[in-house]
């Protein structure tokens, strides 16, 4: 019985502290794009795109990354740079980014996310 507290308490700690889960190389530690409710929008040259995340606190750092073609289309994604944290907390943020130049640019823009998420954005 002593046992059997013990492992309950061990898996009780190990579920509130940092921890390394899978980083995808392209976007970086667990996420998702929440365009349930919220869709991602282009306003001026700002892109505004609603994540969800699992951690212990809020504002988990992104950045925007980019590739644009001579086809005149780009495709944007986020790379979440903060490992994620085992907490049970789920977090709904709107990150707002500027949009570089080249990809302002060009004719279409399409927002990637995990999962094969692929978005065409309206300006």
């Amino acid at each position: 019985m002593k046992i059997l507290k013990y492992l309950i308490l061990i898996l009780f700690l190990s579920g509130c502290g940092d921890g390394i889960r899978t980083i995808h190389p392209e976007f970086g530690y667990n996420y998702s794009l929440n365009t349930d409710f919220i869709s991602p929008e282009i306003s001026n040259d700002s892109l505004k795109i609603p994540v969800v995340f699992d951690g212990c606190d809020r504002n988990h750092i992104f950045d925007l990354q980019y590739n644009t073609s001579k086809l005149s289309y780009s495709e944007v994604w986020l790379f979440k740079k903060t490992p994620t944290q085992f907490c049970e907390v789920s977090h709904l943020e709107i990150k707002t980014f500027n949009l570089p130049p080249e990809v302002a640019l060009t004719n279409e823009i399409y927002l990637l996310g995990p999962k094969g998420k692929r978005i065409l954005l309206s300006r």
